[in-house]
């Protein structure tokens, strides 16, 4: 008579399934930056996994990824995986703290699978970049000091300390820039007015770029700071050309 499982059963079934597969994948963790030539060193997984290569060789081994695209592959000769093609993190993983990915070596012969786990961390290779690079706005000279303007936020592809840190202001005593902590954690500026306008003193006040050497170069084009500078780490100077206070010429004006 054909044996009917029971809830119980089935339930134990699965974990013991689900465990074996988390011990799978926990066998082997590498860790890569992204963008390396491919072909490129990822790990020794022939002695990591205590396995002979010749043996290997006589027996048939192969590397399969998740979905379509194959990252990696095991070199013949040596028995190192490497990297079968230039992995982008930001392609792959943006807006993801901790960017994995998986494969298995798969031994033919034997019918053996084990699971590989490579984490791709950044290198940085992104400049903090804003929508529009314009914007001018008229104000009241009777504009109450205090009064908040919100700016476009800068976007970041990268990730964690490489991604943009802080943004600064420089050109006028009247304005100054605060920044609100987002339910996310990203940083929101503000324009702040610091100090009341008189249009009898002064009919515009110009914020004027700092220099062009803060400037950031991104594929031959290059936009002037005009006054407001979002710093990043690594000593790299990027722009803020915001969609409502800056101009990408020498100087923005408020009247």
């Amino acid at each position: 008579m054909e044996k009917r499982w029971n809830r119980r059963e089935t339930a134990l079934l699965w974990g013991v399934l689900m465990a074996a597969l988390n011990a799978a994948w926990g066998q082997l963790h590498y860790s890569v930056p992204e963008e390396l030539p491919k072909g490129s060193f990822v790990g020794d997984v022939v002695k990591d996994l205590g396995l002979e290569l010749p043996a290997l060789r006589d027996r048939g081994v192969r590397v399969m990824s998740e979905g379509r695209m194959q990252y990696f592959a095991l070199h013949g000769k040596t028995g190192h995986l490497v990297t079968a093609e230039r992995i982008d993190r930001e392609q792959l993983c943006e807006n993801v703290r901790q960017c994995v990915l998986r494969c298995e070596v798969v031994l033919d012969g034997e019918m053996k699978v084990y699971g590989i786990e490579v984490e791709i961390t950044d290198i940085n290779d992104n400049t903090p970049s804003f929508k529009e690079m314009e914007l001018e706005e008229r104000m009241s000279e009777s504009t109450p000091p205090g009064k908040r303007f919100p700016l476009s936020e800068a976007h970041d592809p990268d990730a964690g300390p490489n991604s943009l840190q802080h943004y600064e202001l420089s050109g006028d005593e009247h304005f100054s820039l605060a920044v609100q902590a987002g339910p996310g954690g990203d940083q929101r500026p503000e324009l702040v007015l610091a100090k009341a306008l008189d249009r009898e003193e002064a009919a515009f006040h110009e914020l004027s770029k700092e220099s062009e050497s803060l400037a950031w170069n991104t594929g031959g084009s290059t936009c002037l700071l005009p006054g407001a500078k979002a710093c990043a780490t690594h000593d790299m100077m990027l722009v803020l050309c915001p969609e409502r206070k800056w101009k990408s010429s020498d100087k923005t004006s408020f009247a």
